[in-house]
């Protein structure tokens, strides 16, 4: 993410890319004796800042990238104004145990998401932002996007969201809040985004919020063992987004195509273009791609789609 920052800002060199690489030990993944050496001549010209209008990431470490952070240069990238257009799919970086999860859920990117991606310079132009996890979000790890402010994103005009979790009234709020002024959200996408019922934990929900619709006792199944109740549910929220969202004219909620993949691998086996092509190689395509594609994708037998007139 270092470099690719230093490129769209025209501020790449061979230099600092060995620093980069210095930083990191990149050269431990290459047996050769030699260090890589970079050319000269560049393709982008020092000092060029490329006008983006669209950032789209895949496969974003779920680990803060403290180098970039603390560097400033991806907070400088994502300060260029022609950006509107914001698409994070977070992958889970592996096969996660109980160590590694209990890590990212306290010390994860998530937790920052807001104040590092999503900074007022950046949030007051998007019009468009797609935020997608490999696994579930929201509440555990907790993403609070209430930091972004009491008028957050205010020209946005098309959300998707896959894996959100629901659960607190104040996540219901911050949706219907956003894109002022345009007079609301226009398209809402929420691709296999639940509602949490009830949540064990061995250790108290510390999570510095006080919702009364949430209850949390400690008399569950096993001797210190917390339950969290949570009584929000479709209907309450639906309900008040079709009373408070009157700029929205496309809704869909269901399942994107990553969660039926293998029936379009199969499909796909069939046509000869196809026919050299590893299944797991298609597979990675469609899954890496549902941050990009949620409003072309998503098919009408596996979704609730409502379009108001």
């Amino acid at each position: 993410m270092e470099t690719i920052c230093h490129c769209v800002m025209g501020m790449w060199t061979p230099e600092i890319q060995a620093k980069i690489d210095e930083t990191v030990d990149f050269n431990r993944y290459f047996i050769d004796e030699h260090p890589f050496k970079y050319p000269d001549d560049q393709d982008i010209p020092f000092g060029h800042v490329m006008p983006l209008r669209e950032l789209t990431v895949s496969n974003l470490s779920p680990y803060k990238d403290n180098l970039a952070e603390d560097s400033g240069v991806l907070k400088k990238m994502l300060s260029i104004p022609t950006i509107v257009n914001l698409k994070l799919l977070i992958t889970i970086g592996g096969r996660l145990d109980r160590g590694r999860t209990r890590t990212l859920l306290e010390h994860g990117m998530l937790q920052t998401l807001p104040e590092t991606w999503m900074f007022p310079s950046i949030a007051e132009n998007l019009q468009k932002l797609s935020l997608f996890y490999c696994d579930y979000w929201g509440l555990y790890p907790k993403v609070d996007f209430r930091k972004l402010g009491e008028s957050p994103l205010p020209r946005l005009k098309v959300l998707a969201l896959g894996n959100y979790v629901f659960g607190q009234q104040w996540q219901v709020d911050w949706i219907a809040s956003l894109g002022r002024e345009n007079g609301g959200l226009q398209e809402l996408y929420l691709d296999k985004c639940p509602i949490i019922v009830r949540a064990w934990r061995r250790y108290p929900f510390d999570d510095g919020d006080s919702d009364p619709s949430v209850v949390e006792t400690f008399d569950g199944p096993e001797p210190g063992l917390g339950v969290r109740e949570y009584s929000l549910r479709w209907h309450n929220m639906l309900s008040q987004w079709a009373e408070s969202m009157k700029g929205l004219r496309v809704f869909c909620m269901g399942e994107g195509p990553d969660r039926d993949s293998s029936k379009l691998i199969l499909q796909r086996g069939h046509d000869e273009a196809y026919s050299n092509v590893d299944g797991r190689v298609l597979s990675r395509r469609y899954k890496d791609r549902i941050h990009r594609d949620f409003a072309s994708e998503i098919r009408a037998d596996k979704v609730k789609r409502l379009k108001i007139r």
